[in-house]
């Protein structure tokens, strides 16, 4: 007797009374490893969340900053096209001499196209009209290539002139090489034949020379050539000398300290747009870098700490796990907008947002807690005169010894929502979501033991004759407020959460979607309720509490 009371006073069974003893080591291991796996998934969501979050946050940010990168883009360039007609920097005195210098040098080209093109004319003219045609046809081409150049303003097509050039006078020249070479070739065949001695023998005539056959194709070609390359060169040399003989401006140095802090302005703009379209991933891998870092000095405290740690990790947890007994029971409102705005938006999947609403319901009835009121209605074109209830339902407060009773009765919930989801009416042309939410507000009334829920499926775009938000391109939200407020318009959802789900923007910008998310979180706000998410996402809220 006293040996099984020592037993029981020990906390062991004894083996003898058909029971084995308790491994209270691996009790302690499982339940840090469910915690663990618990605690990394809520941290999971968390993460989630918040990344969706800043992402939503930073897309208007993003288009104000791609909006202002194209205004200074285009004032750049204006700035670059003033700069452009700038004369170049230097001393005015030695900028004029060398101006001197290309002005004779493109009047000497000027010369040698004028000769050119008397040449030319020579055969078809003698008297002196073909001096002022060639006078004409030598100023034509710099004039234009000035002229071009002036209007054009670019510095590439200069350079691709230049190259141009380069390779008219490099074929000219080359040309002229080969007549040298066949003069040279001449002139030693000429020498041979110099001296005739006289004598009995009959003298050898020598073959006709063929020097002109040869060069003249050569000719051809170096007088084509030469002629267009002297003709370019004379109008970059006076464009260049006129550039260099023109005053420095007045707001010279004002131009180019624009056009500096135009491109300091479009680098902080472009690095701006990065880092805000990168916050988000920054965001996460400084998260789970700090969450595993954490976890890491955790493991690394002394045996003080982990003496403590399973206790206290066990407290924390039992704190964070829905309660069994004694918990809220959950009053929960459904709206679900079945007007044509929701019905009639495809997504890529071709699945209706409609749909996809459908779904989440489905979803949501089938995590709700034991002890449950479920209220479903639908959002219409007359929301409050004529309230569409889809479904009602309240769930047992007894789960089951296994929770095969709150397993069974959430089966039920859905198969019963799918049944009525294939039947309701969903071809509302208006919104009335306001009516909705007075609706809702008769179904949430306040009751000590009761947590109130209101998880709205909706485009958040309420559209009838007295309000229309669908119609704005930018909600005025303080506006829009004071005259919903003005019409008495605010339901009463005091202690209310709030989650609107699938929000989407189809057919809207995101300046237009954030605006609407502003007005309905001052409605909520002014209404008493909390608005605990606003997400084009359908992520369900833990319904527990």
């Amino acid at each position: 007797m006293n040996h099984a009371n020592g037993n029981n006073r020990n906390g062991h069974a004894s083996k003898g009374n058909g029971h084995g003893e308790i491994d209270y080591g691996e009790f302690g291991f499982d339940l840090g490893h469910a915690g663990i796996e618990q605690m990394d998934d809520r941290a999971g969501r968390i993460c989630s969340t918040q990344r969706q979050h800043i992402g939503a946050a930073n897309r208007p940010k993003i288009v104000a900053a791609r909006e202002e990168l194209s205004d200074v883009d285009r004032e750049l360039e204006k700035v670059r096209d003033e700069e452009s007609k700038l004369p170049p920097e230097g001393d005015l005195r030695t900028r004029r001499l060398q101006a001197i210098g290309l002005f004779g040098f493109a009047f000497l080209l000027f010369v040698g196209g004028f000769v050119s093109a008397l040449y030319a004319l020579e055969p078809f003219m003698s008297d002196l009209k073909k001096y002022f045609l060639a006078g004409a046809i030598a100023v034509i081409l710099p004039f234009a290539v000035h002229f071009v150049i002036n209007q054009l303003r670019s510095d590439r097509f200069v350079r691709w002139l230049s190259v141009c050039n380069l390779v008219l006078a490099f074929v000219a020249m080359s040309s002229l090489a080969f007549i040298r070479a066949l003069v040279f070739a001449e002139q030693m065949k000429q020498a041979n034949m110099a001296v005739v001695i006289d004598g009995n023998n009959a003298v050898t005539v020598p073959a006709a020379s063929t020097f002109f056959q040869q060069a003249g194709w050569l000719m051809m070609i170096f007088s084509v050539f030469a002629a267009a390359a002297m003709e370019i060169a004379s109008g970059l040399a006076f464009h260049s000398a006129c550039r260099l003989w023109a005053e420095m401006p007045a707001n010279a140095v004002e131009l180019r300290k624009k056009r500096a802090e135009f491109v300091k302005r479009r680098i902080e703009l472009v690095h701006r747009i990065e880092a805000l379209e990168q916050e988000p991933e920054a965001f996460v891998n400084k998260f789970w870098r700090d969450f595993h870092e954490a976890q890491l000095r955790g493991c690394k405290g002394n045996r003080f700490t982990k003496m403590f740690a399973i206790p206290f990790f066990f407290l924390a947890l039992s704190a964070g796990m829905p309660r069994a007994y004694g918990a809220d029971r959950l009053n929960l409102v459904i709206g679900v907008d079945l007007t044509a705005s929701v019905a009639g938006a495809n997504g890529l999947d071709q699945k209706t947002e409609l749909q996809r609403d459908e779904a989440a319901v489905g979803q949501v009835l089938a995590s709700v807690p034991a002890g449950s009121r479920i209220t479903v209605i639908g959002i219409t074109d007359n929301s409050f005169a004529q309230p569409y209830v889809l479904l009602s339902a309240r769930l047992d407060a007894n789960e089951g010894y296994f929770h095969e009773r709150i397993a069974t009765a959430r089966q039920q919930l859905v198969a019963a929502w799918q049944k009525k989801s294939k039947d309701f009416v969903s071809s509302f042309r208006q919104t009335d979501l306001l009516g909705a939410l007075f609706v809702s507000s008769q179904l949430l009334q306040p009751k000590p033991g009761e947590h109130n829920v209101l998880v709205i499926l909706s485009d958040m775009r309420h559209e009838t004759r007295s309000l229309n938000l669908a119609r704005f391109s930018l909600v005025p939200a303080d506006e829009t407020l004071k005259k919903v407020q003005a019409a008495h318009l605010v339901a009463d959802l005091k202690g209310v959460d709030v989650y609107a789900l699938g929000v989407d923007g189809a057919g809207k910008s995101v300046v237009y979607w954030d605006s609407l998310r502003d007005f309905w979180s001052a409605y909520f706000r002014q209404a008493g309720a909390v608005l605990r998410a606003y997400s084009m996402m359908r992520e369900l809220p833990e319904l527990a509490r």
